[in-house]
């Protein structure tokens, strides 16, 4: 079985910790979830601080883990808010072969066919 990554583990202790404070017997979906989106305002600095000593341990590696997790939220959203053509007035030749790019880019992060 693979082993996830550090930013990935931090993912999941984030869940359990939502799951508990909201007294859930069990971490589901959602808990991910949410803290997939916690993760992306989180002070992970701030956050190993308080952590256990096994993270300490840890650190560079949760520190970089949770920052190419943060990037590749950012990028995919930059991606998707730059496909949105509902703020265009019109649809140029010059916009059109801007989509094309931002599609063919969006399909590579996604790995969409």
């Amino acid at each position: 079985m693979a082993t996830l990554s550090t930013g990935s583990t931090l993912i999941w202790f984030l869940a359990e910790f939502e799951a508990l404070a909201a007294h859930y017997p069990e971490t589901t979906a959602w808990h991910f979830l949410v803290a997939s989106f916690k993760l992306c305002d989180l002070d992970v600095e701030e956050f190993l601080r308080s952590a256990p000593e096994e993270a300490q341990k840890k650190r560079q590696e949760i520190i970089d883990g949770a920052q190419g997790l943060k990037d590749e939220v950012e990028r995919r959203c930059a991606i998707k808010d730059n496909m949105d053509i509902r703020r265009l007035a019109t649809i140029t030749d010059r916009d059109a072969e801007r989509l094309r790019r931002y599609l063919t880019a969006w399909r590579v992060v996604t790995g969409a066919e």
